[in-house]
């Protein structure tokens, strides 16, 4: 009787803790769910939206610093940096529709792959970030270098990719120790 009682609190146990692992996997989905269209709608406008530089304002940032820098490095960065916003754009999407696809009340095998899908697209996300600032770095330091003038934006561009940056790894981290724990379970 008392093999059976503690097989029973053992059972119970185990219960609670995939309770609490599905709760915490759940809870870190809906917060990166809530934090990355956000990040995604400021990097496409860091990137896409058009420039305030003077000659430039016909041209998204990415394009008007890339053509008032005009190095082959910036030009370089320019590619770089817009083939990691396609690869995010389509894992985050892609991370989207799973997402949708699951409704209000995922199974435990959906949960696990979102999870792993926004691990990935944190991942993409994060790269794109860092080859944007990398490339944002690289303007700001040639037009210090030039003593070129610039309006402040390009610094508030610099800090919003830092933020974004925090926001991601965040998510990624709360998301991938969740579903460890959750795999674990």
């Amino acid at each position: 009787q008392q093999t059976l009682s503690s097989s029973q609190t053992g059972t119970s146990n185990d219960q609670q803790s995939i309770s609490t692992a599905q709760t915490s996997l759940s809870s870190g989905i809906a917060t990166s769910m809530a934090n990355l269209p956000a990040v995604m709608t400021g990097l496409d406008g860091l990137l896409h939206n058009n420039s305030t530089l003077q000659g430039y304002t016909a041209e998204s940032n990415i394009v008007a610093y890339a053509n008032y820098i005009s190095t082959t490095e910036a030009k370089q960065d320019q590619s770089n940096t817009e083939q990691a916003y396609t690869t995010a754009l389509a894992s985050f999407q892609q991370t989207q529709a799973l997402y949708a696809a699951s409704g209000s009340n995922p199974s435990p095998a959906q949960m696990a792959q979102i999870a792993q899908s926004i691990i990935q697209s944190t991942n993409d996300i994060n790269i794109s970030l860092q080859t944007t600032l990398t490339y944002y770095n690289y303007i700001d330091g040639q037009i210090a270098s030039a003593k070129l003038t610039l309006p402040n934006v390009l610094s508030t561009q610099i800090s919003s990719l830092t933020s974004y940056g925090s926001t991601v790894t965040s998510d990624n981290t709360s998301v991938s120790n969740a579903n460890n724990s959750f795999t674990n379970a």
